[in-house]
């Protein structure tokens, strides 16, 4: 896979990422002054684009779970449930408004 499409799939999850090398030669791939790769807990790579790929392979991974974590439908439910209300109570509040 091309760099740049590594870039742009990581970079959709992770805007204004970029690759750094350490003193000792490695690549990371740092998002906001820390690195992705410290927080999925993997090593550094030995050139820029193996950086990015590992990095693209594991945010396919991390979508992967967050798309079917069991929570999401529980969190789903919960926002559909206060969105109706939020729409209840305007209408009713607009109503009593007109009755007033």
């Amino acid at each position: 896979m091309q760099i740049e499409s590594l870039k742009k799939r990581v970079q959709k999850r992770y805007p204004g990422c970029v690759a750094m090398m350490d003193h000792d030669g490695e690549y990371y791939i740092v998002h906001n002054d820390i690195s992705l790769h410290d927080v999925f807990m993997i090593p550094g790579a030995a050139t820029e684009e193996e950086s990015w790929q590992i990095i693209s392979q594991f945010v396919q991974v991390e979508q992967s779970i967050n798309r079917t974590h069991p929570l999401k439908k529980l969190i789903s439910d919960h926002k559909k449930l206060q969105s109706k209300e939020r729409i209840s109570n305007r209408i009713h509040n607009n109503k009593n408004k007109s009755y007033v």
